[in-house]
């Protein structure tokens, strides 16, 4: 029995809840997606994948993006927030609140 590609993917949501994460770092740092690319290596089309809940980051660009921004993996991967650095989880929560916010606004909620 062979598994496909689809089979192996994380569950929307999982995707979704990485994606908010990913997106709410982006802004509490402050930074482009551009900066990124160009810090990181991470090819533009995988940022926008991740940003956008399309898949999540795979091993290698989530150390990339995390050593180069002090941001601990666990939070990326798992929303463990007990490792951020307090004035970017502040700020990581402000971020979250507002795309919450808006994405229930945007989708009728």
């Amino acid at each position: 029995m062979s598994i496909s590609r689809k089979d192996k993917l994380p569950p929307p949501a999982a995707r979704d809840e990485t994606a908010l994460r990913i997106k709410a770092t982006q802004e509490a740092l402050g930074v482009s997606p551009r900066f990124i690319y160009e810090q990181t290596g991470i090819s533009q089309k995988s940022w926008s994948n991740y940003v956008n809940g399309v898949s999540r980051p795979n091993l290698e660009d989530g150390i990339r993006f995390c050593e180069r921004f002090g941001i601990p993996m666990d939070w990326i991967y798992r929303g463990d927030k007990s490792r951020l650095p307090h004035e970017i989880a502040v700020k990581i929560d402000a971020h979250i609140a507002r795309l919450k916010m808006e994405d229930q606004s945007g989708s009728g909620k």
